[in-house]
């Protein structure tokens, strides 16, 4: 119960790092361990879910504080924003699509 505490009570930043040490010394350990590789996918998967949700919510704030004034500037970021994102839903390195 302890050592559950003391982890939880470490930064988040840390609590990464660790991660990154102990799987990095696992792969090297066991590198024919399968299961090794499956939660750093999970987390990566996570990363790559939430960063697309995360950058609309800021794109959205922002319309949504500003003064109104010049939109230009906004119409540019709401344009960039929307070609990046179908620009990476047609990736074809995207592993979704099959390889020819």
């Amino acid at each position: 119960m302890n050592l559950i505490k003391k982890w939880s009570s470490m930064s988040l930043i840390l609590r990464i790092l660790t991660g990154l040490v102990i799987g990095a010394a696992l792969g090297f350990i066991v590198p024919k361990a399968a299961w090794i590789g499956v939660p750093g996918e999970l987390f990566v998967g996570a990363l790559k879910a939430i960063a697309s949700i995360l950058v609309f919510v800021l794109v959205a704030a922002s319309l949504a504080n500003s003064q109104g004034g010049d939109m230009k500037k906004f119409r540019t970021v709401v344009s960039l924003y929307l070609f990046s994102t179908l620009c990476a839903a047609i990736n074809p390195c995207s592993p979704a699509l099959p390889s020819r």
